[in-house]
């Protein structure tokens, strides 16, 4: 990721900014002017869809860069998840930095993060529905995981936009693995997960053929 470290060893002019949730930070078409880096929070970056729906191709948190675009338009929307604090430079410092060579792999590491993002979201889609909601949550657990536990930024509906499934295909996935006991969801509202059988969970991502609930 295009991280704080790489944007300090660019001694480069930033400015600290802050969104409230549901802010958005920019939309697609808008002029790329600025890089960010996530410092506290959650985003989720989103291309809008005919008939107002969206495809969400990444959610964002803590040291995740954004907004570097090869061309001079934003290509999609980022929108805060939760109360976030970004670190941001403008993209034509960062340009100028790279070619003095002040650091190699600042658009490296920047394109790198737009690479895996999409390259993970073609991944994802190419799953059936068990699949793609287990490998959510190994996503989320090693990224957000604290005392076993994961506390989720992003609503059920934030994940069928990420998983290209319908919420209550999301909802049943989420309920079949806490049947089955390989998660727990403590609250009403299904924020915090506990992952509980790791090992199945792991085994459904990369083959859930014995657990056909999705057909029903």
């Amino acid at each position: 990721t295009l991280d704080n470290a790489i944007l300090a060893g660019t001694n480069l002019q930033t400015t600290d900014l802050s969104f409230s949730a549901g802010d958005t930070v920019f939309q697609r078409g808008a002029p790329a002017q600025l890089v960010y880096v996530v410092s506290k929070g959650a985003l989720c970056r989103f291309r809008p869809l005919p008939g107002g729906r969206r495809s969400i191709l990444q959610f964002l948190f803590a040291g995740d860069g954004f907004g570097y675009e090869p061309d001079r338009h934003y290509r999609d929307t980022v929108q805060a998840l939760t109360n976030v604090d970004v670190l941001a430079t403008g993209q034509k410092g960062l340009a100028a930095a790279s070619k003095a060579g002040c650091s190699e792999a600042l658009f490296a590491a920047a394109a790198h993060a737009l690479v895996v993002a999409e390259e993970q979201s073609v991944f994802v889609r190419g799953r059936t529905a068990a699949e793609r909601t287990a490998l959510f949550l190994l996503e989320m657990n090693a990224r957000l995981s604290a005392n076993r536990q994961i506390v989720l930024p992003m609503s059920r509906k934030d994940i069928s936009d990420y998983l290209g499934l319908t919420l209550e295909t999301v909802s049943r996935a989420m309920n079949e693995f806490r049947r089955a006991k390989i998660i727990e969801i403590p609250d009403y509202f299904g924020r915090r997960i506990i992952i509980r059988n790791k090992a199945r969970l792991e085994k459904l991502a990369s083959d859930a053929s014995n657990f056909e609930w999705w057909k029903r």
